[in-house]
């Protein structure tokens, strides 16, 4: 189901405030985190949402119901892969940028993906089967302790703390302070099976940007803290703080409010607010998004006078951002390869800038390369890592020009030539060419003195 909202282009720009922190008028307003600050804005109405007709609530409603097929782990309900995850957009999951943290063995099932997917239409119908006790295929079983204490030792006690941003003062008022884990404990169990409100719970988290993971600790072995529909106050609190009326709205002022938070620390907040808003809302989070990067320092070589002026760190915030394709982002894009002094904000930005400037972005992979060479192989690596996360039509010209360098650069560890590990990223993304990273020197080299040959010749 496509969002379209209307809105006039000008008024979403003017809706954010600059907020360069030498701006001669105060950007932001200081809240009562000592650390974090709340960039103004002027509200921005969305469209409201046509209402569902039948078919497309019991579309939603069986999407849920299919929740009790799920027999595997994955993102949000297993003991590993800790970390943001949007299921509509998966390699905008990574460890850090160029590492993508996207396992496929550990995807999202169909039916909670198209849930996250759906955002703002399926919110009221995952918060009210929030309490629904069905129970999967999936059985969490946590490790037995190595230092030799016995089955009975280990347990699982239930945790209501729900995660929040400290600038939201209404979600803030409603979760109030952060609870205790549940003292109640259930000793000798080591295992735990999946109810469908408990994924309802996950998917909610990915929609509102909110870390609602079903494992909320690492405990291992003798505490498996758990965030589980058996535990009444969870829903309660959330049901109230969406009571907001019209979801798609509330959802845009929730994500608003993430986006406006300014500081360091917050800056994974901010960008994976970018990038919901960009993803539930094109027409009107574009232009404010657009505005924000354009406002960026990212000419400063001081990491540290970056993150102050600019509220947050640049490279996380243009890593998330550079998954949009508008063109509109694309040219804040363009500006940010030209200008950066940071090497990651470089290599997020390329990728997308390619597709337009391409020999730009080559002039500056090469000025980035010759001012640091101590850094080179990591950082070719880097640059094409980068175009492997985020695709586009830059990647296959601007690969093809590291075709020719036999100079050394890293991949999984291993040492191997640009030049291969260009040829491995072509063959991935281009249909009828494969390369063997493991092949002979020989075979390698042959091979892509074939690849070269088949990109020069002129498409029919």
């Amino acid at each position: 189901m496509r969002i379209t909202l209307p809105v006039n282009a000008t008024a979403c720009i003017l809706a954010l405030t600059p907020i360069r922190a030498n701006s001669a008028q105060p950007a932001s307003r200081q809240t009562e985190s000592p650390t974090e600050t709340l960039a103004d804005y002027r509200h921005v109405d969305v469209s409201p949402a046509a209402p569902l007709t039948t078919q497309e609530a019991d579309h939603i409603k069986e999407l849920i119901r299919r929740l009790a097929d799920v027999d595997r782990p994955a993102y949000g309900y297993t003991l590993t892969k800790r970390f943001s995850r949007f299921a509509p957009i998966p390699a905008a999951s990574t460890y850090f940028l160029g590492v993508s943290g996207d396992d496929p063995e550990i995807r999202e099932p169909a039916a909670l993906a198209e849930l996250v997917r759906l955002g703002p239409a399926a919110l009221p119908f995952l918060l009210e089967s929030l309490t629904d006790t069905t129970l999967t295929q999936y059985r969490l079983t946590f490790p037995q302790n190595p230092r030799g204490f016995g089955r009975d030792e280990r347990r699982i006690r239930y945790d209501p703390y729900l995660d929040r941003n400290p600038m939201n003062e209404r979600e803030n008022s409603i979760l109030g302070e952060r609870p205790k884990t549940d003292p109640k404990v259930k000793r000798g169990e080591v295992s735990y099976v999946v109810r469908i409100g408990d994924l309802c719970f996950v998917a909610i988290g990915q929609i509102t940007n909110r870390d609602y993971r079903l494992i909320s600790a690492n405990g291992r072995y003798d505490a498996n803290v758990i965030r589980s529909v058996e535990h009444g106050e969870i829903a309660k609190k959330l049901r109230k703080v969406w009571e907001v009326g019209d979801c798609r709205q509330g959802l845009f002022d929730h994500l608003m409010i993430d986006f406006r938070t300014r500081s360091g620390h917050s800056s994974a907040r901010q960008a994976d607010a970018a990038l919901r808003l960009l993803f539930y809302f094109p027409d009107v989070a574009t232009p404010i998004v657009a505005e924000r990067i354009r406002l960026l320092n990212v000419e400063s070589p001081d990491n540290g006078e970056r993150i102050e002026t600019n509220g947050v760190i640049d490279s996380v915030l243009i890593e998330k951002v550079a998954f949009s394709t508008d063109p509109v982002i694309r040219r804040e894009l363009v500006r940010v390869m030209r200008t950066s002094s940071g090497i990651l904000t470089f290599c997020a930005s390329v990728p997308r800038a390619s597709e337009t400037n391409l020999d730009e972005c080559w002039d500056r992979f090469r000025e980035f390369d010759d001012k640091s060479p101590s850094h080179s192989p990591s950082f070719k690596w880097l640059v094409l890592a980068s175009f492997n996360q985020y695709g586009g039509d830059g990647l296959v010209p601007f690969a093809s020009r590291m075709l020719n360098d036999t100079s050394e650069t890293t991949k999984d560890g291993k040492p191997h030539r640009c030049c291969d590990v260009a040829a491995d990223l072509i063959a991935r993304h281009v249909d009828g060419i494969d390369f063997d990273l493991d092949a002979p020197l020989d075979v390698r080299t042959k091979k892509i003195r074939e690849i070269t040959t088949k990109l020069e010749r002129p498409k029919d």
